[in-house]
């Protein structure tokens, strides 16, 4: 008997020299800017579920092989992963996302004064947008 695939939710901190995408979603009320990432399907392993949310999102074709864990948090109902990659440009970003996420580029110390970002992506990434700052 196989017990039931573990639910987990993916979200990918992107950096690069030209800064660090972030999506917003319509139609939420509130809209937060957020880092690209959404639920697991199926088998997918955390990775697989970043590489696909990451091209549904932003456009951009990130490798599995390059990502790594920075975070997991247990949410009771699904565990929240935060994976990174760096990327040295950002060919293929779209202005609007599959589902029509709104997505732009950010600096680290914009994102760190944000108002409108995502409280829980904000508790988890802080220490590591700091790291980027320093």
């Amino acid at each position: 008997m196989t017990g039931k695939a573990e639910e987990f939710a993916a979200a990918v901190l992107i950096t690069t020299s030209q800064g660090i995408p972030l999506v917003r979603e319509p139609n939420r009320s509130p809209s937060f800017w957020k880092l690209p990432g959404g639920k697991g399907k199926d088998s997918e392993t955390p990775e697989e579920c970043a590489v696909r949310e990451v091209k549904e999102e932003t456009g951009l074709v990130i490798l599995a092989d390059n990502l790594f864990m920075v975070d997991c948090e247990d949410r009771g109902s699904h565990k929240f992963i935060v994976l990174q990659t760096s990327l040295s440009d950002l060919s293929g970003i779209l202005a609007k996302g599959e589902e029509g996420e709104e997505v732009r580029i950010f600096s680290v110390r914009e994102i760190m004064e944000m108002k409108d970002f995502l409280p829980q992506h904000c508790r988890i990434v802080e220490k590591i947008m700091k790291a980027l700052v320093n």
